[in-house]
């Protein structure tokens, strides 16, 4: 069997069946944890859902809530999880993150897989993986390709993001200093004790496709001719480092719409490369 069938065939018990989640599987011990385990025809255990869910809870000490059903592994970077047109979600990244959860989100062919990055070595990643239906267990680690996955789940979740309203009216009076707009967001470190870095968090707005259209302004109205792109040690009590179980204070933006159209009002962070992540969107309506 090649390498990608492997994978293909390593996924093929994720399905959706609604089994009682136990708390042991392939020798390792995960206490109600949500997803099933799956044997081989040899009688090897393994389910690559179960052990992710396993060691996001073991190391960030963080249950995922990611257990709706369908429950295939590729699931885990839905929509559904993440800040859209909702007040909180989880936080993902493109870029391999050491101790996030690595998520192939292949639906043409595959139902996904997810492992816990442990190593990160230019492209090569060490990952720590259980497979559903397979004689191939790594919960040591294996090296894959970060190629192989799509995104990073972290232990960070988007809170209290709220627009002023998703339906407002268009102000031909209004300004940056008499604005008809306003929106929040909120980071939060949902884990124990996984620092994150970052330099800014910002909101911008967007066009309806979300596309890049300006940045917003600070709430504050002495601060008003500033774009809305703080730096965590205004949000914080940490100098880029936002420390296990920390909140950050609300990153809170003005702006105005005198045409009516269709908006996106995106939440943002830079991390310490300089690399932006959309975290989460609000939709709204100008009339």
């Amino acid at each position: 069997m090649n390498i990608r069938q492997s994978f293909i065939w390593a996924s093929v018990g994720l399905f959706a069946s609604h089994v009682q989640a136990v708390n042991y599987c392939g020798g390792q011990t995960s206490i109600n944890n949500p997803f099933e385990c799956c044997t081989s025809a040899k009688g090897v255990e393994g389910n690559c859902t179960w052990f992710a869910w396993k060691k996001a809870k073991d190391v960030w000490g963080h249950a995922l809530q990611l257990n709706d059903y369908p429950r295939h592994a590729y699931r885990w970077d839905v929509n559904t999880y993440k800040a859209i047109n909702k007040t909180s979600g989880y936080i993902y990244r493109s870029t391999p993150t050491l101790n996030s959860v690595a998520i192939q989100d292949s639906r043409n062919g595959s139902l996904g897989h997810v492992a816990w990055v442990t190593n990160i070595d230019g492209t090569q990643l060490t990952v720590q993986e259980q497979n559903c239906e397979s004689d191939n267990q790594y919960p040591n680690g294996i090296e894959r390709n970060s190629n192989f996955f799509n995104s990073y789940l972290l232990g960070i979740r988007v809170q209290d993001f709220w627009v002023k309203a998703h339906q407002i009216s268009s102000d031909p009076n209004a300004s940056i200093y008499n604005p008809n707009f306003d929106a929040q967001f909120k980071v939060k470190n949902i884990t124990n004790s996984t620092p994150y870095y970052f330099r800014n968090l910002a909101l911008a707005v967007h066009d309806s496709q979300g596309n890049y259209l300006y940045d917003m302004k600070k709430f504050e109205y002495s601060k008003r001719a500033s774009d809305a792109i703080y730096t965590l040690s205004e949000l914080s009590d940490g100098n880029y480092i936002l420390s296990g179980g920390e909140a950050s204070s609300g990153v809170r933006a003005v702006s105005y719409f005198t045409r009516p159209g269709q908006y996106r009002i995106v939440a943002k962070v830079r991390w310490l490369d300089n690399s932006w992540t959309e975290v989460g969107y609000q939709d709204i309506t100008v009339q």
